[in-house]
């Protein structure tokens, strides 16, 4: 199961995600002295930090240590409570996307940006609001998929424990870690009843690219996150639709919560010619371009989806299409999440997670709580069985015959 904690974002309808597997995701072995000296050493020291190591709050943990050594009545799993002294701080630092991982929580991480893992083939999300969690994506032949679970379900319950109130990634893992077969309870809104499924964790592949030819040559491609796998399978996708035909292409990237950079840019790559894709800025100033080279060009015209759960490497994906007028983009303005995370891995194999840029589209812009604004706004359509978003692609695409007049269409 992929996990994908949603943040609401003023003004905007509908889940709004924060992601997991974050724009740029880099793992550095270091040990807990050698970070901390690297950021007091940085050229803009972060202010705060000092109570980490201050006499106070040794004297504090002391003096806390020793209330619990007289008064607590059971003896307590030293390394759950280490495990949470280390959440605690992530959570301590006011980063909307900071993490502490244990060592097994970042191996499961891992794996599931690899497109294989163990669980039941699902993506789940948290509402801000309301606290339901809510399943977005079932991958095709997956557990979830075979026992009939459908995006839009409310998970309820795991056995009879109710999962009201429970953290997104509390519930991902208490079911990544099932050996036996275990019960799901959930809510469906299509039909306004419960439902009770069995199911039992097995080995998932993550097809996270799927397309087909549809009428008048135009191609449909959908990527529902930016793993490892995903270059690979766009390519392969695009090929294939290439083969049967395809003229003109759609990329929808609704509902993708984001992914790795080395993803999205490889996709990239693939469609442009050399120039800027993005740059990112950090927090003494020092900017890092990332640019295409000239190895491959997609000589089709495109045009990309997206919505306001369209998030992080897929606002990346739609601001380089969108600043370097490749396409129009079309549906409604996208989450916001411009800022990039960086994963330390500590010496005894957990690791820290935090926010330590910013990233800007080719022409210089930062999305980061405002999203990306399409050239076409079209809302989603409520009617069964119509996709008002698509329909319009489907009309610029075939309307003209050049890349010019699509543009001028975006425009």
């Amino acid at each position: 199961m992929d996990i994908h904690r949603k943040r609401r974002n003023s003004g905007t309808a509908g889940f709004a995600l924060g992601v997991l597997f974050t724009v740029l995701l880099f793992f550095v072995v270091l040990s807990g002295r050698e970070m901390f000296g690297a950021m007091v050493r940085g050229q803009n020291p972060v202010k705060g930090l000092e109570v980490l190591t201050s006499d106070e709050t040794r004297e504090k943990m002391e003096e806390v240590r020793n209330i619990l050594q007289e008064n607590l009545l059971e003896d307590v799993d030293s390394q759950q409570l280490s495990d949470y002294l280390f959440t605690g701080i992530a959570q301590g630092l006011g980063d909307d996307y900071a993490a502490y991982y244990t060592p097994e929580e970042l191996a499961e991480m891992k794996a599931g940006s690899s497109g294989e893992y163990k669980g039941i083939g699902c993506t789940l999300a948290e509402d801000a609001d309301t606290g339901r969690l809510t399943i977005m994506e079932v991958y095709t032949e997956s557990p979830a998929d075979l026992a009939g679970l459908l995006p839009g379900d409310v998970l309820l319950a795991y056995g009879d424990q109710s999962l009201e109130g429970m953290d997104v990634s509390d519930v991902a893992q208490m079911i990544r870690r099932s050996e036996e077969p275990f019960r799901l309870t959930v809510y469906r809104d299509a039909s306004g009843e419960e439902l009770t499924v069995d199911l039992q964790c097995a080995e998932v592949h993550k097809d996270t690219v799927s397309g087909e030819l549809r009428e008048d040559q135009t191609g449909y491609l959908k990527i529902t996150e930016f793993d490892e796998v995903t270059v690979g399978q766009f390519q392969e996708t695009v090929e294939r639709l290439r083969a049967e035909g395809m003229e003109k292409l759609v990329i929808d990237l609704r509902n993708n919560p984001g992914g790795l950079l080395d993803s999205v840019c490889g996709i990239l790559d693939y469609i442009f010619p050399e120039g800027l894709l993005v740059y990112t800025v950090d927090r003494a100033g020092n900017r890092a371009d990332i640019r295409s080279t000239d190895d491959h060009v997609l000589d089709l015209p495109i045009a990309v989806l997206i919505n306001e759960n369209s998030a992080s490497a897929s606002e990346l994906f739609a601001g380089a299409v969108q600043d370097r007028e490749r396409g129009p983009v079309i549906g409604t303005t996208s989450f916001g999440k411009g800022v990039v995370q960086q994963t330390y891995v500590l010496s005894d194999g957990s690791a820290l997670k935090f926010t330590v840029q910013k990233y800007y589209t080719p022409n210089g812009t930062c999305i980061q709580g405002t999203g990306i604004t399409p050239d076409i706004p079209v809302e989603e359509s409520k009617e069964s069985g119509r996709d008002a978003v698509y329909e319009k692609a489907w009309e610029v695409l075939n309307s003209n015959g050049t890349e010019d007049d699509i543009q001028r269409k975006a425009g």
